[in-house]
């Protein structure tokens, strides 16, 4: 029905562009050139637009088009500032000013804004208008990549909310997500509360000076998101559709078919007798009875290995199911936003409404949102500014995805229904197989909400030059509900006729601050701009949860649950608070020599009561070198050059908020011969648990020469963490599991680049963006005592990745060697060799585990090109993450050779991806689906890809048709998102790494109407 509505909708703006509008203004040609203001030469390829049409100048400058009366030019070229011009019948002289590499663009800060000239930290700002068009609901997909640095990563999900961080891992226990700010406060909702065409900009602060004003949360970097406010003229209506459909991308994994899967029983009985064969020690073919023949695959012998009637049914006559097929499918992206804006002298507003339907890769997995957003703001006085912000989200996940680890399990020789047409809940009621389609039959209701509004002042106040005041106050509502019930005629609930679980759950948290700056410019050679905050927070919660089972009745499922006879009923609640302090000052001396510091002090509930609150400084310099009259020789290629250094402290407080206390918790027992409820002691706490603190230095250089042509910078980055905090394991004697403390130290280093180039800059533009970024992170410090601790896998001196596992040579042991002694003891034929490090002859956990790799990445890159002509824009975009030298490796036992876990290979399908070992068929690179060897090693490839990303084409219509009908702009899209990974990674996606997620592509189409 909606699609219908839409056919509607679009029949109906088509046929408007044949009904006779207003009569139009009169239609006059306009001529002239175009020039550079400070050279005087004229310039090729800039953009001259009107409403009845556009064109580019010629090599001379020259240009002609179209206009009605009266109406105004729009002048763009690549590297200089777009200018209106009144459009004259007389021919035009136009002069364009080079926009110096965007300097004069305005940057959030954090607590303020200033020119991307005055900068003296890390700061990469993204315009949204500048990212392609495309059907990501996060925006931080739309950035993945894109920005050196900023790691983002997953978002296979149908709700595609990926995982975020910033030049590293920096703890080990605590959170490593990057603090979020929206509007100017930090914002406790997630982003996909956040409907991405919402957004106006994106800045990220990086280094320590920049990040140093948030203190305690910005360790790990942050995100300044800014919405969208309305722009001065009349009022603007934008409405965009789009619609696309996604399916997975990268799946070279094949699974076992019928045929593979029942021929694999007769060999893994063979083997069973072959190994018991081998373990009696032969010395040749004919020894100890001689060695066991192979049965063969007839007919005959394969029935007697399956393991069910309904097997042996469905492979005599020639049944099967792939599973994998059976839980996939292509799932639909339905995007819409509609959004009305405007703005006068003293007063602007903007107002959205968005909904999203999205339904991912695997059935069951679907996600629906409908966000509206509304930002008002006005001039009460000449002094006094009022705003408000109001957003909310309500998002359905309702349904649980089919498993696509059952449907790797299950048997292709299974039947999809019982006798009764239903979906078994196991089949054969064999543990491992589960009908990966069972959830179906389970009712769930997954639904939440988040609700947030900022209102804010800001006062210039009257007879002090450049002194202001801003309060700002937000307050953030976050509820969940989930209700899920299984039904008896599920293996869940057969059991106990019937179980249902009731969670609800809600958050409140508020924060307000109050900031004062004053800036100044003093003898046009000195500018000075203090800022001080005080800023407060609290965030408070609760929960509830009724989990039961034995109904009576289970029409009704979660919504009667007094049918239930038996109840388990939990409830919680918390509350945190943080408060700081911060001053920060930037000076600059004839808009050469800038400086900034800044002190920030912090508390926080959630740390011991001896160090609840902590100091943190930063300061950076930054010079404006090609300012210096000594660079004069390079004023006709050079057109900016800046070096930058900054040192600064930073904490993280990304721990529970209880962490440090000691915990009591319900303990059940019996208590003459009836239950009873009773208080134990569950969690240790620690008093003395404190801040985790990183000091970190960046050095950086800011370019642009050949008049834009290309710019850029690099930064190179040392960090270095103590007071770690980590969630440490006691010994089983202490009756605690674990405890949080400050222990150790990490080190990070790294360098990022980002070149941005002109290609060509004619009729037909090409543009590129280069991005390159390397992080080191290494274990410093542990425990003071100089030991590794082997049990969570961190080593001094190592990435916090570092894999400690037997490493194997090569191939695998050969009957020859067993029947000669050559082979290690307690091995077999068909199994991997391993590295015997201390030559002993065997293979001991103590002596001959080591580093094999590392998890993290070598390096990261990324390529993005736009090329333009007229009004055809193309964009496509290259990411990729690369290994080598033992970086970026992932195990990929469970997909690339049988494994003995829970006897798997006997009883569950299996890759198909090599052929499995036997002892004639010349296989080295997997083992036999009989594996049991004595020791066992992860099977590791390297997860190295590049990736097709992102692809837009872009068509944007201005005719003087649609200004009839009052139409300003249509813009029709197509775009792509993953649509190609080149990558010698076996598994289902290298940059998500894992056994079951598959990583989706996508293909949408849609229009922008703006009125």
């Amino acid at each position: 029905m909606v699609l219908k509505g839409y056919k509607l909708f679009f029949l109906s703006l088509i046929g408007l562009f044949f009904i006779n509008g207003v009569v139009a203004q009169e239609v006059v040609d306009v001529a002239g050139n175009v020039k550079d203001e400070r050279t005087g030469l004229p310039l090729a390829g800039v953009t001259v637009s009107s409403s009845v049409s556009d064109t580019q100048t010629d090599e001379e400058g020259g240009f002609s088009l179209s206009a009605k009366t009266k109406e105004k030019l729009t002048f763009t070229y690549i590297g200089y500032q777009t200018i209106e011009l009144e459009a004259l019948q007389t021919h035009m002289e136009v002069k364009l000013i080079p926009s110096a590499s965007d300097l004069d663009e305005v940057v959030v800060v954090g607590y303020g804004e200033m020119k991307r000239s005055d900068l003296t930290g890390s700061v990469k700002s993204v315009s949204m208008e500048e990212v392609a068009s495309n059907s990501d609901m996060n925006v931080m997909q739309q950035l993945k990549g894109k920005t050196a640095g900023l790691n983002v990563e997953g978002g296979a999900k149908a709700d595609d909310s990926p995982s975020i961080s910033i030049r590293g891992q920096n703890t080990l226990s605590a959170s490593n997500s990057p603090l979020i700010v929206l509007d100017g406060v930090i914002f406790r909702g997630n982003l996909t509360d956040i409907n991405s065409d919402d957004i106006e900009r994106i800045d990220i602060l990086k280094d320590a000076s920049s990040a140093a004003i948030y203190g305690s949360r910005s360790a790990n970097g942050v995100l300044l998101v800014t919405t969208k406010k309305g722009k001065e003229g009349k009022p603007k209506i934008s409405y965009d559709f789009s619609y696309g459909v996604q399916s997975v991308t990268h799946n070279p994994v094949k699974w076992m078919n019928a045929t593979e899967y029942a021929n694999r029983l007769v060999d893994y009985s063979y083997l069973q007798s072959l190994y018991n064969w081998y373990k009696s020690g032969p010395s040749g073919p004919e020894d100890k009875g001689g060695k066991p023949e192979h049965p063969g695959y007839s007919e005959d012998v394969v029935r007697n290995y399956l393991k069910s009637e309904d097997e042996r049914k469905n492979y005599t006559q020639g049944n099967s199911v792939n599973w994998i097929d059976e839980v996939s499918k292509n799932g639909p992206i339905l995007n819409n936003n509609l959004s009305i804006s405007g703005a006068s002298q003293s007063f602007n507003y903007f107002g959205s409404a968005s909904y999203t339907n999205r339904e991912g890769v695997l059935k069951g997995d679907e996600f629906e949102r409908l966000s509206l957003n509304t930002r008002i703001e006005g001039d009460l006085t000449s002094w006094l500014k009022l705003g408000l912000n109001v957003m909310y989200s309500d998002k359905d996940y309702s349904g649980i995805a089919a498993s696509m680890q059952h449907a790797q399990n299950s048997s292709p020789l299974a039947s999809m229904y019982d006798e009764n047409g239903r979906y078994p809940d196991r089949f054969n009621a064999e543990f491992l197989m589960a009908h990966p389609l069972r959830y179906e039959y389970i009712d769930d209701f997954d639904k939440r909400k988040n609700r947030m509004y900022l209102g804010y002042a800001h006062i210039d106040v009257p007879f002090v030059d450049g002194l202001e005041y801003d309060f700002n106050y937000s307050n953030n509502y976050s509820s969940a509900g989930r209700k899920t019930f299984y039904p008896s005629s599920t293996y869940e609930g057969s059991e106990d006729q019937g179980v249902a679980a009731v969670t609800n759950s809600e958050e409140t948290s508020w924060i307000f601050n109050h900031i004062v700056r004053y800036g100044n410019e003093f003898n046009d050679i000195h500018k000075i701009d203090l800022t001080f905050v005080y800023t407060r927070d609290q965030v408070t919660g609760n929960s509830s949860k009724i989990d039961a089972k034995q109904f009576t009745n289970e029409t009704l499922g979660y919504n009667n649950l007094s049918f239930a006879q038996l109840y388990t009923i939990g409830s919680g609640a918390y509350k945190e608070s943080s408060l700081g302090y911060m001053a920060r000052a930037n000076y600059s001396l004839l808009d050469k020599y800038l400086f900034t510091g800044t002190f920030r002090r912090d508390g926080f509930s959630g740390f011991g009561e001896k160090n609840k609150l902590a100091n943190f400084y930063s300061a950076a310099l930054a010079w404006n070198i090609y300012e210096e009259e000594f660079m004069g020789f390079s004023k006709n290629w050079l057109d900016y050059l800046k070096i930058r250094l900054s040192y600064g402290q930073n904490g993280n407080q990304g721990i529970g908020r209880y962490s440090s206390l000691s915990r009591m918790s319900t303990l059940n027992y019996i208590y003459e011969n009836s239950p009873a409820i009773g208080l134990g002691p569950n969690t240790l706490g620690n008093s003395d648990l404190g801040w985790e603190t990183t000091n970190s230095a960046n050095f950086a250089i800011d370019f642009s020469v050949l008049n834009d042509r290309i710019s850029g910078s690099l930064d190179y980055y040392i960090s270095k963490t103590k007071n770690v905090l980590v969630e440490r394991n006691l010994p089983g004697a202490t009756g605690y599991p674990d405890v949080w403390t400050n222990i150790g130290a990490i080190r990070n280093r790294g360098f990022e680049a980002e070149i941005n180039t002109v290609n060509i800059n004619r009729e037909i533009k090409w543009e590129s963006d280069f991005v390159f970024f390397i992080n080191r992170d290494k274990i410093t410090d542990l425990y003071g005592d100089g030991k590794d601790d082997i049990g969570n896998q961190w080593f001094l001196g190592e990435p916090i990745s570092a894999i400690y596992d037997y490493k194997r040579t090569g191939g695998v042991w050969t009957e020859d060697e067993l029947y000669n002694g050559e082979i290690l003891e307690g091995f077999y034929p068909g199994q991997f060799r391993l590295e015997d490090r201390n030559g002993d002859n065997k293979i001991t956990a103590n002596q001959d585990r080591r580093i094999v790799g590392y998890a993290t990445p070598n390096y990261r890159f990324g390529i993005g090109n736009t090329i333009s002509y007229k009004n055809i824009s193309f964009y496509f975009f290259i990411n990729s993450i690369q290994g080598g030298n033992g970086y970026y490796i992932g195990n990929l036992q469970r997909l690339l050779e049988a494994t003995p876990d829970f006897d798997y290979a006997q009883r569950a399908n299996q890759p198909a991806i090599y052929e499995n070992w036997l002892p004639d068929n010349g296989v080295t690179e997997a083992p036999p689906i009989y594996n049991y060897p004595v020791v066992a090693s992860g099977n590791y490839q390297d997860r190295s890809f590049i990736r097709l990303q992102d692809v837009s084409l872009q068509y944007n219509l201005h005719t003087e048709k649609l200004s009839r009908v009052k139409i300003q702009e249509l813009q029709l899209f197509a775009s792509g998102k993953n649509l190609y990974t080149w990558t010698k990674w076996k598994g289902y996606d290298p940059e998500l790494g894992g056994y079951y997620d598959m990583m989706n592509k996508s293909i949408s189409v849609g229009c922008k109407l703006i009125f």
